[in-house]
């Protein structure tokens, strides 16, 4: 019986050192791969946008180090300039090919089709116009969709009811797509309340003279 525990504890040991082995060899691999240079920059299933403009998006540059991190930033980058484009789905991996010390790093992108706005529609707005509304969103109709744009003039809108006395407004929206290209937005405005400011009053006042104070402020009382 303590024979067998003994063949049992000598199994498991092996197994354990070679467990550490296998991680041992793969961090020097790793570490030796980090060292490699990088001998040029590829990207595969680009059709709308060229090589040279992908170059100047990304942070990996031909001769230098390889960089696992800056890889994996250069990914984000590039599906971020994409879906400033209008392609909302594109996707991005990376791919290594090594030839003796030198890597070539490969960026596979799948583009996807590529969005446009169709229209803006508004629901719920009660204290302007579907025009004015309109206006505080720079993109137009039929042009490439960028979230962005949207996100800017919802930023928009609820800071003008913010100076307007609504402090509570709500904003939503969804993006409504037809024929897997044409999005329409539909925002969702729920105003609430206005408030007004019924008095203005100071305390702790020791130094400074009240009437002063509100000289420089920009909001009075109704």
């Amino acid at each position: 019986m303590k024979r067998l525990s003994w063949i049992l504890a000598g199994a498991w040991n092996f197994s354990a050192a070679f467990s550490a082995l296998l991680i041992l060899t793969f961090v020097t691999q790793l570490a030796a791969q980090e060292e490699l240079e990088v001998k040029d920059v590829l990207f595969e299933g680009n059709r709308a946008v060229t090589a040279e403009e992908l170059g100047k998006v990304i942070i990996t540059r031909k001769g230098k180090e390889v960089n696992r991190r800056a890889h994996r930033v250069d990914k984000t980058l590039i599906s971020n300039y994409y879906q400033l484009k209008g392609f909302l789905k594109v996707f991005v991996e990376i791919d290594y090919r090594k030839e003796g010390d030198r890597i070539f790093v490969v960026f596979k992108i799948a583009e996807g089709v590529r969005s446009y706005l169709k229209e803006i529609n508004f629901l719920g707005n009660e204290s302007l116009n579907e025009r004015s509304l309109r206006a505080m969103f720079a993109l137009k109709d039929g042009a490439v969709f960028r979230r962005s744009a949207i996100e800017k003039g919802l930023n928009t809108l609820e800071a003008y009811h913010l100076d307007h006395g609504r402090p509570y407004v709500v904003l939503t929206s969804r993006e409504d797509v037809e024929n897997d290209s044409l999005i329409t937005v539909q925002v969702y405005i729920h105003e609430d309340d206005q408030v007004t400011i019924t008095d203005i009053r100071f305390e702790g006042l020791k130094n400074a003279k009240r009437f002063l104070l509100r000289r420089e402020l920009e909001i009075q009382k109704d």
